[in-house]
């Protein structure tokens, strides 16, 4: 998206119903780009859409209705991945490609990913595929493959919010060049469009509907939430991360960041999901260990 905003095709303020006419009902009309990219289009419904295709997905939450009491802008709550399928329309119909294209011929490519795909390639799952494993239960002979996050059924379509696949390492790699677009080493996108994408976009201090504690988004990039000192936060970065640090985690699984006052790029991932607070735990564990490991800790 800011690619496309880069380009002057988008706007950060842009109606998402300018672009696609048949979402601009039902009070969605208001809902904006920045809406969505801040976890903020008061469209939390959109994630319990199922449907065998994007094409069925989106027919779907097109004929939603604003969450109920809600109002885009003033109501947060973190998307998981429905209005992200959204998005995707979006940069299809501005460009042309479906995101997947996009992506690898304006993301992945021109920053070295190369193992990283949205959803699954021609060829199904590389053979060096790791699956994900469902470890919610202790019971080590009551673990499973994870349905969605670990079989080519389930990562075959190519979902926005949850299907990206390939190394750690082309993870870290995007941060890596987040790094050098802040140090003006890069113009994948300029520094501009990046400060940007870090300013905090909901009201200062407002309670997260989905995680039940404030938390700040910027466009796109979870922005570091233990500045708000209300204890365990979800997804967060851990206490020793400066508050200028940005990125992204994955559900119950992996986390991605550059925190620029220490100069630092984080990007790791783990094979099982153990429950939200489990992982939450291990998350903030292994945070703080990379730091205090590379005595960063002060």
């Amino acid at each position: 998206v800011a690619l496309l905003v880069e380009a002057g095709r988008l706007d950060w303020d842009t109606r998402v119903a300018e672009v696609i006419p048949e979402f601009g009902n039902r009070g969605k009309e208001v809902i904006t780009l920045r809406h969505i990219l801040s976890h903020s289009a008061a469209l939390r419904q959109a994630d319990r859409v199922e449907a065998p295709s994007r094409e069925a997905i989106l027919e779907m939450i097109y004929d939603l209705s604003l969450d109920e009491g809600q109002t885009p802008g003033l109501h947060a709550g973190y998307h998981a991945g429905g209005t992200w399928f959204v998005l995707g329309e979006v940069i299809k119909r501005v460009s042309g490609d479906p995101v997947e294209v996009f992506l690898a011929s304006n993301v992945f490519e021109p920053l070295g990913m190369k193992g990283a795909t949205l959803g699954l390639s021609a060829g199904g799952l590389p053979e060096s595929f790791v699956p994900m494993w469902d470890t919610f239960k202790r019971d080590a002979d009551q673990k499973r493959i994870h349905p969605i996050f670990g079989t080519e059924a389930g990562l075959r379509m190519p979902r926005p919010g949850r299907s990206m696949i390939g190394p750690i390492r082309d993870l870290a790699r995007f941060y890596e060049e987040m790094r050098r677009i802040l140090l003006e080493q890069s113009d994948f996108i300029s520094k501009k469009t990046l400060d940007e994408m870090m300013v905090p976009q909901r009201v200062k201090g407002k309670v997260d509907l989905t995680f039940g504690h404030p938390a700040d988004f910027g466009l796109g990039f979870y922005l570091h939430p233990e500045k708000y000192k209300v204890g365990k936060v979800s997804y967060g970065y851990g206490r020793l991360a400066s508050e200028m640090s940005f990125g992204h985690s994955g559900a119950q699984s992996s986390c991605a960041f550059f925190d620029p006052p220490n100069d630092l790029v984080v990007a790791w991932v783990c094979d099982g999901m153990p429950g939200e607070l489990r992982h939450q735990r291990r998350a903030r564990a292994i945070n703080e260990a990379i730091y205090t490991d590379l005595g960063l800790d002060e």
